[in-house]
């Protein structure tokens, strides 16, 4: 009505930002500023997932995202934009303390406007910063906080809810330099951490070894408080594994309960990390909340909700999920997992038919099996098409196993998934290790055939297929690959050179392994290109680790006999792990602009050509 398309709000959008030239545009309307602010907002401050991406979950402090500090100096530049310009802001809500949550309940700014939300509760910072709540004389837990928060939003259409917890570790490891300049980089608006300082920080308030904390007055009343809570609501399994993990179990159901009520949710995002120091305190173990039935039993009734992150969640039981022999894996699960049960209500229904995108991180235990049947096997009218797997460090060849069997097995047996189309497994595959033998009771057999296996019972359900990305150790398999297959990469995680030896012993497995695939594929008649990539390794503190990234000193027999095939040899650049997730969840794959194409004897940096270019867009197109 007013005569301004989108290049218009481009242009004044760009005079404010660049070098935000208010002279120009101070005359404006509030309504006109208005637009811009929401052209700002919806075009260039990004997605959701992409500032969640910008976080590394185990640094205290969060990057600023340019475009809201923008969008603030907005509300500056003239009194009639403060109000309108506040009104955009307020869509999109990050909170990074139980205290800030508080204080935004409390405040003016919470309300149904409100469609994006980001809680972060890093235990570690909120002591340092004394933001937890007995600090201030609240005795319901961050969960109850959150629950009646989430009441309140109504209409949220993206919600990430990340908890990092480490209880072991006290305020009193924390000097007092350390804790001004902590404070120093909270100070402000929330967008306004200094990364320089956090990183700081971080690596010197994580030592290898820890103090056990000792529990404070504040949080002996706390403790209190979740018992009284237990006595009234009772205690269910979830609750008491919620326990022995050391996590306070009081509002998480309520919580999940709420989020059910969200009915306008699009994507959801639950992350946990978290550790137990063991009695050393050298070494750590991970923890994770036992509520993941809990999650499941709410999904149903998100009707519009398209991506699903999961990490650090898991089943309330310890199980049993070996197999006792080759015939087992094979045939999929052949008897009744009592300790991890479906509802009857999840066993009538399935998850929403819009959710298509999944990523899941698979912890190394408690991990509820049936579950992650029920969230991943096609029911009904419900079919993924994107499907993101991520192992976590230490996992072996049975968890692999473990998931594949129940990757889509029922009653019935084994059943494809025709409609999954993109693909990616990330598991720390060392190679095939021909000198190991791996007991099951009474019957031995090889790990060859055991990765076989794996590979197996994934590749022939896998019959609408399209794009696959992961480890060797999926494609390991005598039978041709699925028809359907146009992008195969191979990923592998990095190995840091902390040990010579054991590094080369790592990387010749993973040799001996891709040439036997190699002579697989070829006699097949599948394979002209052969793509490899190596995701960086990111330890607990956040410290990247990477081999020296370099496959004709890693692999050089490969790359000789890819020569003498004829078959071309590309190496992609991998992205950090949040940057690949928000890949995965807006696009099904993770994006690649180049690659390097290499030889025995050079090495070339080439751009992704025609070909594949069309190749990426028509995958796009059917998305």
């Amino acid at each position: 009505m007013h005569g301004i398309n989108a290049e218009t709000l481009s242009s004044l959008a760009i005079d404010l930002i660049i070098p935000r030239r208010y002279s120009h545009v101070i005359a404006l309307s509030p309504i006109i500023a208005y637009l811009v602010a929401s052209f700002i907002s919806d075009n260039l401050m990004g997605h959701f997932f992409d500032e969640l991406a910008t976080r590394n979950p185990n640094e205290h402090g969060v990057r600023s995202n340019p475009r809201r500090n923008d969008l603030l100096s907005m509300c500056l530049v003239h009194r009639t934009w403060t109000r309108d310009v506040q009104h955009v802001l307020r869509k999109r809500i990050r909170i990074r303390s139980p205290v800030r949550m508080k204080w935004f309940m409390d405040g003016p700014y919470c309300g149904s406007w409100v469609t994006d939300l980001w809680y972060i509760n890093n235990k570690v910072s909120s002591y340092f910063l004394k933001e937890y709540l007995p600090a201030v004389g609240e005795r319901r837990s961050h969960w109850q906080l959150l629950a009646q928060l989430l009441r309140r939003l109504p209409n949220l259409r993206f919600l990430s809810v990340e908890v990092n917890d480490q209880p072991e570790l006290s305020t009193s490891d924390l000097e007092g330099e350390e804790e001004e300049e902590l404070k120093e980089c909270s100070d402000g608006d929330d967008e306004s951490d200094s990364e320089a300082n956090v990183r700081s920080i971080a690596s010197r308030t994580t030592p290898p070894i820890r103090k056990i904390a000792k529990i404070d007055v504040e949080e002996a009343e706390a403790l209190v408080e979740e018992m009284n809570y237990l006595v009234q609501h009772g205690e269910d399994d979830c609750d008491r594994a919620c326990r022995q993990e050391r996590f306070d179990c009081r509002g998480v159901k309520d919580v999940l309960k709420a989020i059910g009520c969200l009915t306008d949710l699009v994507g959801l995002a639950l992350l946990c990390d978290a550790t137990r120091f063991r009695r050393d305190q050298n070494n750590f173990s991970r923890r994770y909340l036992p509520y993941f039935s809990q999650v499941c039993q709410e999904l149903p009734k998100l009707k519009k909700l398209k991506y699903l992150h999961i990490r650090g969640w898991s089943g309330a039981y310890i199980t049993d999920d070996d197999f006792r022999n080759y015939d087992d894996l094979m045939n999929g699960p052949n008897r009744t997992d009592g300790n991890d049960p479906l509802s009857s209500y999840l066993v009538d229904n399935s998850p929403p038919a819009s959710l298509k995108t999944i990523v899941l991180e698979i912890p190394r235990r408690l991990v509820p099996s049936n579950h992650l049947r029920w969230l991943q096997a096609p029911k009904a009218d419900y079919a993924l098409q994107n499907l993101f797997v991520r192992f976590e460090e230490g996992c072996d060849i049975s968890h692999a196993m473990t998931w594949v069997s129940y990757l889509s097995g029922g009653e019935e047996g084994m059943s494809p998934m025709p409609h999954l189309v993109n693909a990616r497994i990330e598991y720390p595959d060392e190679g095939l290790d021909l000198d190991i033998l791996m007991d099951d009771d009474d019957d031995e057999f090889q790990e060859e055939n055991m990765r076989s296996g794996v590979s197996k019972l994934l590749l022939n359900r896998l019959t609408g297929i399209r794009t696959l990305q992961a480890p060797p150790i999926f494609f390991e398999h005598d039978e041709p690959l699925p028809s359907t297959l146009e992008d195969v990469r191979i990923v592998l995680d990095s190995k840091p050179l902390l040990d010579y030896f054991e590094s080369k012993r790592v990387w010749g497995n993973r040799q001996t392994t891709l040439i036997t695939l190699l002579n697989q594929l070829t006699l097949q008649g599948t394979l002209k290109r052969l793509f490899i990539t190596i995701t960086d390794t990111e330890d607990y503190y956040g410290r990247v680790a990477r081999d020296w990234f370099d496959l004709r000193k890693l692999m050089p027999q490969l790359l000789e006999r890819c020569e003498n095939l004829g078959i071309e040899v590309y190496t992609t650049k991998e992205k950090g792990i949040q940057e690949r997730i928000r890949d995965f969840l807006l696009h099904g794959q993770v994006q690649y602009t180049s690659q390097k194409y290499i030889l025995t004897g050079q090495l070339d940096i080439v751009r992704d050509d025609e070909e594949m270019t069309n190749e990426v867009n028509d995958l796009d197109e059917g998305l």
